[in-house]
């Protein structure tokens, strides 16, 4: 895994991989305390350390404000946090996202990796 993991780093080209959410848990208290790639041990340090950046989507209900009307209007909007946060394991080699991306979308994220 480890090999193949590195062999699609190396690719000319942009490469985008998805994985489920594994949830650590304090064995005392139950509490989640780190929300990390769902990958094999050995394999998700070398995932997270070959890749340039790692997001966690979630959606998040939006207030909307009608100026003309003063109507307030909610919606669902897709957000992708890459920031540092002490209970998901995020980062972004690039420095340029924040910590938050709202309406995520991979044509803006490569932009900003090419810039």
């Amino acid at each position: 895994m480890r090999s193949q993991l590195r062999s699609f780093r190396n690719l000319p080209m942009h490469v985008v991989c998805l994985c489920q959410e594994r949830v650590i848990s304090d064995e005392d208290t139950d509490e989640p305390v780190l929300h990390t790639p769902d990958l094999p041990g050995g394999s998700r340090g070398i995932a997270m350390g070959s890749v340039g950046i790692i997001g966690r989507i979630y959606s998040q209900e939006v207030k909307i404000r009608n100026k003309a009307t003063k109507q307030v209007t909610t919606k669902w909007e897709d957000r992708l946090l890459v920031g540092p946060h002490e209970e998901y394991s995020t980062k972004d080699r690039t420095n340029a996202l924040g910590s938050v991306v709202r309406r995520p979308t991979m044509p803006g994220i490569i932009s900003v990796w090419n810039s």
